[in-house]
């Protein structure tokens, strides 16, 4: 007499062997959702643009949402993407590492600054260095038409840039030293620089240029704002004193290096990026400036960053580090003694109070409560190996780390402090999530190498899954006959998923027709040879409707198949006979919600 009966189901744990695995954890767990501790699949991709860089395969994709109409930015290589941290900004700026640079673009319908201007419509279509260069001249000046006037003091003047987004830069050099009584006398600068290089260019327009001076003699440090003027390589100043504006406040505004590869936001106005041994921070609500003053030199060779609260993590090569403090200039950098190096810049995901990212031996965890080794209750450094983690390109999904390698996907649940896995079998180039509705975003590669762009779990098609037990060990001989499975066995499809679905298939035909309208790449010599496989097709394949709700199970018998039965309704069934074995499995093929499964040597032995 043998009886097994599974009524809560969790993901898979590599690390432990079959037999010794918990009684809800399986061997195999492919698309399935598992915080419910059903089984539940998870549903397909909805197709949302194919863009119109088509090849090579997207690296970095971003929905950009401020033009009025919801934009893909697509790039081949790694990007990091951060929304200005201004208050009240209605040009919908974001900054973006590229190519070691760091670039800035806005919803401006212009070629130099906007992501659409209604070119190429390979978004974003502009973009410009970030930084105001400061001037190389220092003002040449001298005494004006009024003279010195009567109790002169010793002066100095400085100028700055101003750009068309009101970002200013660091100072000119100081001009001579020139004696004079500002309540009656006057003084005339010449020589101002009126512009800089790539100024409308590569750089943002220039609008303004700001006057400063010394208000207490030569040996006062701070300049005082004298006026704002458009841009003029002379200038007469007859402000008195009283008459000064506030202190300079861009002295330290350095320009961002040439070799910044990583970006994130962290909290109260400041961004933080990476070189390979150094940390940046930008002056709060100041993107455009990144003095050298804050700057934070590592031992370990940096990969990349992420944020929880108010604490900064930043992954290297070895060791990672932690920054804290409400401004740059009182952030504290701790090393933690885990020796966790991050070996995928990609696989970097800021969850719900913590920072994950893949090591050599698993999800390393970085949060409020502590650091650890997130992954380790499942995988072991072998297991974790076979996973590819340093291809792995993640992201958040509700309480889910989501990773994709060059060939299969992996969740992460998280929810309620306890970690299940499980795998997803698809090929995902890139992968972004929507912060404003929590919706994941993927680009996939058809077999004519055309990036296509979906949400992720949002048609009404439910993926096919499989989940398979531990090995059961029943101690004795037996023969197991009979089988009862508890699903949702009513419509597969609600009316409103089917409605989805339907709407699905028409806009996968559009997206074809658009296709058609170009060029499928069947054109003689068009291609390289052994570019594409024999018989692909440049068209997306739209998913068919799903008419069944039967489970397959299969029966295994001390590791070998030995029976598979269907499963219509909550009713009994019987396998074929299969002769006597010590240890069974069940696995489960369906598309349907699975809440229990009971296998036994009789059709008595299934009742509760």
């Amino acid at each position: 007499m043998a009886r097994i009966q599974i009524s809560e189901f969790q993901g898979i744990a590599p690390r432990i062997d079959s037999r010794l695995l918990g009684g809800q954890q399986g061997q195999v767990a492919e698309n399935l959702k598992l915080t419910s501790l059903a089984l539940q699949s998870w549903r397909g991709q909805v197709l949302n643009v194919i863009p119109a860089l088509t090849t090579p395969k997207l690296e970095t994709i971003y929905l950009y949402k401020g033009t009025g109409t919801d934009l893909f930015l697509t790039w081949t290589t790694d990007v990091d993407v951060v929304k200005a941290p201004i208050a009240n900004d209605t040009t919908s700026r974001i900054y973006y590492t590229e190519s070691g640079t760091l670039q800035a673009s806005d919803n401006a319908a212009d070629n130099l600054t906007g992501v659409d201007n209604g070119g190429s419509n390979i978004f974003p279509e502009n973009s410009i260095l970030v930084g105001i260069p400061a001037p190389t001249a220092a003002p040449t000046v001298a005494l004006g038409s009024s003279g010195a006037g009567t109790t002169v003091i010793p002066s100095l003047y400085v100028y700055t840039f101003v750009s068309v987004w009101g970002e200013e830069s660091a100072l000119s050099p100081a001009s001579a030293i020139i004696n004079v009584d500002h309540s009656d006398g006057n003084v005339d600068l010449s020589a101002l620089e009126i512009t800089y290089p790539g100024a409308g260019t590569t750089r943002n327009t220039i609008q303004f240029v700001r006057i400063y001076r010394s208000s207490v003699g030569v040996n006062q440090t701070a300049y005082r704002f004298v006026d704002e003027i458009s841009p003029s390589s002379t200038y007469t100043d007859n402000v008195i004193d009283a008459l000064l504006g506030e202190v300079v406040g861009s002295t330290d505004f350095d320009l961002p290096p040439a070799n910044i590869f990583g970006l994130i936001d962290a909290g109260n106005g400041i961004m933080v990026a990476f070189t390979l041994f150094e940390i940046l921070f930008s002056e709060p609500y100041q993107p455009h400036a990144w003095p050298i003053k804050y700057r934070l030199a590592t031992f370990d060779t940096i990969v990349g960053g992420g944020l929880f609260g108010n604490t900064v993590v930043v992954t290297t090569l070895d060791r990672p580090l932690l920054l804290v403090g409400n401004h740059p200039s009182t952030m504290t950098m701790t090393v933690l003694p885990d020796h966790q190096a991050c070996v995928s810049k990609q696989g970097i995901v800021s969850l719900k109070g913590r920072v994950i990212y893949p090591t050599p031996d698993g999800l390393y965890s970085i949060g409020y409560g502590g650091s650890s080794l997130l992954t380790e209750p499942l995988y072991d450094r072998d297991t974790w190996q076979e996973r590819n983690p340093s291809q792995m390109r993640a992201s958040y999904w509700d309480t889910r780390y989501i990773a994709f390698t060059d060939d299969a996907g992996l969740v992460i649940e998280t929810a309620n402090n306890e970690i299940s896995a499980s795998d997803f079998n698809i090929d995902v180039d890139a992968v972004y999530t929507d912060p404003e509705n929590d919706r994941l975003y993927i680009s996939e590669t058809s077999d004519l190498n055309i990036n296509v762009i979906s949400e992720f779990n949002a048609a009404g098609q439910r993926l096919a899954y499989q989940w398979k037990s531990k090995t059961f060990s029943l101690g004795s001989l037996a023969t197991i006959t009979s089988g009862k499975i508890l699903a949702q066995y009513g419509e597969l499809l609600t009316n409103s998923e089917l409605a989805a679905l339907n709407t699905l298939i028409a806009n996968i035909i559009t997206a074809n027709g658009v296709l058609l309208g170009s060029s499928v790449r069947g054109e003689l010599n068009g291609n390289q040879v052994n570019e594409f496989a024999v018989n692909a097709s440049v068209l997306i394949t739209p998913p068919s409707v799903p008419m069944t709700q039967n489970v397959v199970i299969k029966l295994y018998g001390d590791g070998t198949l030995i029976g598979t039965a269907t499963s219509v309704d909550a009713t009994p069934f019987r396998f074929p006979s299969g002769g006597q074995f010590r240890q069974y499995e069940v696995e489960i093929e369906t598309f349907t919600d699975v809440n229990q499964i009971t296998v036994a040597s009789s059709i008595t032995e299934l009742v509760d």
